[in-house]
């Protein structure tokens, strides 16, 4: 039976493959998608998403508008220029035709756990804001969710948007400290394994062959993506992050894992950064779940598995 998956997402190039990914796999049944600022303000996230799932061929899942900005209410900076001022690489895409729904993101993502306990995946691929204000809304989420999978943090690597902080951590670190300090069964996907998944311009051309409508249009939105991979870091391709997190969820055999409890910086120099704490001894413990978070990653069987999916 194919796992139910609610995606939070702020896209961005690599949330739109993730989208496509989740959409294309028999393993997923995508029930909605929420929205929040990031890669791009939280308005041009909502339209984008949208349009990705008209795109895909899937109009009837619901979008939800989320948060604008951090809980603490601290303005953010897109990231447009890693993604282009659209979120999509700047290739022009019409207006949707459809509309998100009159809920907000937080009461979306609680009504559709709490309706179907024990049975929604949430996934986080942008910052964690939604999910902390939904647990607001519903003290309950927590013990009615069936998994909860956040790509996110920076572990024993370095940050992406600086030295120590993953960026979606770092767009909302009280967000994320609450999110990820919860009772519940909670899987962390950081740049500890999506640095090590890398598209290559030959992955990315072998989709355009043949002529394949999904393929030619995930190479134009990769065009500044991938750009900014070999001005930043002098690679040639692009880091899968978000794509690595739904792979992570349908396939968790391509990972290996540390348990451990996760504090989070909300300040300062160092606002964002992830650490993982040692567990108490086990007469101690009071939680019912411990974090997994991903150290290892066999990158190859990722990357086949986005392509095969992709090319579907």
């Amino acid at each position: 039976m194919p796992r139910k998956l609610l995606i939070d997402t702020d896209p961005g190039v690599d949330d739109a493959l993730a989208l496509f990914l989740a959409l294309g796999s028999p393993e997923a049944e995508v029930v909605g998608i929420t929205t929040t600022f990031g890669n791009i303000e939280t308005g041009a996230a909502t339209l984008n998403a949208l349009y990705l799932l008209e795109f895909s061929g899937h109009p009837e899942i619901p979008v939800a508008r989320g948060a604008r900005t951090p809980v603490n209410g601290a303005c953010r900076t897109p990231a447009t220029h890693v993604h282009g001022e659209n979120g999509l690489g700047n290739v022009l895409i019409p207006a949707p035709l459809t509309a998100p729904l009159r809920a907000s993101a937080p009461e979306f993502i609680a009504r559709t756990v709490m309706d179907s306990p024990g049975e929604i995946t949430l996934v986080t691929l942008g910052p964690l804001t939604n999910l902390a204000l939904a647990l607001e809304l519903e003290p309950r989420l927590s013990t009615a969710v069936a998994q909860v999978v956040v790509m996110g943090g920076a572990f024993r690597v370095q940050g992406n948007i600086s030295g120590t902080a993953e960026a979606n951590i770092f767009n909302d670190p009280v967000a994320a400290s609450r999110v990820l300090s919860q009772d519940w069964p909670l899987t962390l996907v950081g740049l500890d394994v999506t640095t090590r998944v890398v598209l290559t311009p030959d992955h990315l051309q072998r989709l355009r062959q043949p002529p394949h409508r999904l393929g030619e249009f995930i190479w134009r939105i990769t065009r500044v993506y991938e750009d900014f991979h070999l001005r930043r870091y002098g690679l040639v391709g692009l880091y899968a992050h978000d794509p690595t997190a739904i792979v992570c969820v349908l396939d968790p055999t391509l990972f290996q894992y540390e348990e451990a409890l996760v504090a989070v910086t909300l300040e300062g120099r160092e606002a964002g950064r992830t650490v993982m704490k040692p567990l108490p001894p086990e007469s101690l413990r009071v939680a019912r779940h411990v974090p997994k978070i991903c150290t290892d990653v066999n990158a190859g069987q990722v990357i086949d598995f986005i392509q095969r999916r992709l090319a579907r």
